[in-house]
């Protein structure tokens, strides 16, 4: 999924227009398109970059209290990967130049980023859905406006392979004005474009899979409990799970910044070697309810492994082909130089 940054510029009060253009501060930001280049595939990996002064017909820029707050200038950049934008962000040395050069005309920066149809509204929506759904108050039929999913009388079978996952739709493909690869440079972007594009696919599958086989839990619960307590079951005695107000607490706990100076990274250790007890160890659950909030932790715990070891297998391969397109462009270059000449500049 791509990754849209957003940049807005407030230059400082006496920072005149025409220092700014001496400065050539939007010339430069444009020209990062070319000159930011990714360290493995040696090529420019920013998809789109626009942007320019503000010129809005709604005149807000006019107002008493401008409500643009002095923000001027407006850049949009895309990325192909989240794992792109944090390279550009954190390490390119030219786009940290640029940062570097133009702090001292800056007032403030503004910087959002987003992917289409990924917003805070709706993470925090599903994040509520997970948690909500982990206490006891169990809906009787399943069928809510969250997941709509199945009718209570449809039987879901369980999940026991996530094997059919990995297949993705093809994408649309203008066959009749379809070109292959040139060369191998082209046809390794290709298969890297590819391998892309089914990580998300992939994700997306087993998503949907871990969902369903969270309703089925769900399910199986409701119609045990009402086969063991009748179709009117007793109020629940488990003890009362998170309120709304509390999961707006930790969602929000979950969502602050770090605190100034500390280093929260955790360095030198494998998340193999991180150990913890299964979550089916302790005292057998009490009722079903407790049951079933067990079986759906039991169930995050090896969804998210599932997800990680996907991920990590496929970003493996990803660096395989970056290596091989590395290699082959090296090999380009070094097309009519001379041995020692090849050895000196790295090219095989």
């Amino acid at each position: 999924m791509s990754v849209i940054h957003v940049v807005l510029f407030q230059f400082k009060s006496d920072a005149s227009p025409e220092g700014v253009k001496a400065a050539k501060a939007c010339d430069r930001f444009l020209a990062l398109k070319a000159n930011c280049i990714h360290p493995a595939s040696k090529m420019p990996y920013i998809l789109s970059l626009r942007g320019g002064r503000d010129h809005s017909p709604e005149g807000l820029q006019n107002e008493p209290i401008s409500m643009q707050n002095g923000l001027t200038h407006g850049f949009v950049v895309e990325f192909a990967s989240v794992e792109d934008r944090d390279y550009y962000v954190t390490t390119d040395p030219a786009h940290r130049e640029f940062v570097k050069s133009i702090g001292e005309l800056l007032e403030k920066p503004i910087v959002l980023d987003f992917s289409d149809g990924v917003t805070l509204q709706s993470r925090n929506a599903i994040l509520k859905h997970f948690i909500i759904q982990k206490q006891p108050n169990m809906p009787q039929s399943v069928q809510t406006p969250e997941a709509p999913g199945p009718e209570a009388s449809e039987k879901i079978p369980p999940l026991t392979n996530i094997a059919p996952g990995i297949f993705v739709p093809l994408r649309d493909v203008d066959l009749a004005n379809f070109k292959p690869p040139r060369d191998r440079i082209e046809r390794l972007k290709s298969i890297l474009s590819i391998i892309d594009y089914h990580r998300e696919g992939i994700r997306e599958n087993l998503l949907y899979m871990f969902e369903r086989e969270k309703r089925r839990l769900v399910q199986q619960a409701a119609e045990t409990e009402q086969q063991l307590l009748g179709p009117t079951p007793p109020p629940p005695k488990s003890r009362p799970g998170l309120s709304a107000d509390e999961v707006d607490e930790l969602i929000a706990n979950m969502e602050a910044p770090a605190q100034p100076g500390v280093d929260y990274n955790v360095r030198n250790i494998a998340l193999s070697e991180l150990t913890a007890p299964p979550l089916t160890a302790g005292p057998p659950p009490s009722s079903v309810r407790d049951a079933t909030v067990r079986d759906l932790l039991v169930m995050v715990e090896r969804a998210m492994g599932d997800l990680h070891g996907s991920e990590n297998f496929l970003l493996k391969k990803r660096e395989e082909y970056l290596a091989l397109l590395d290699r082959e462009i090296k090999r380009l270059e070094g097309v009519g130089m001379r041995p020692e000449e090849r050895r000196g500049s790295g090219a095989q």
